[in-house]
């Protein structure tokens, strides 16, 4: 048995990802809009280190 499958694997994703929501939370699927707000976010430092 090697460290590979012995058939294709295929995934499958879907073409719309919902959005889930709740009295205090939106988590919804990121859109182009954001990039400014997620670059902003991802500069400073103490968010970057991973």
């Amino acid at each position: 048995m090697g460290l590979l499958p012995e058939e294709p694997v295929y995934v499958t994703f879907p073409t719309t990802i919902p959005s889930k929501e709740s009295s205090r939370l939106l988590l919804r699927p990121i859109v182009d809009s954001d990039a400014a707000a997620l670059f902003a976010i991802r500069s400073r430092p103490e968010v970057s280190v991973l």
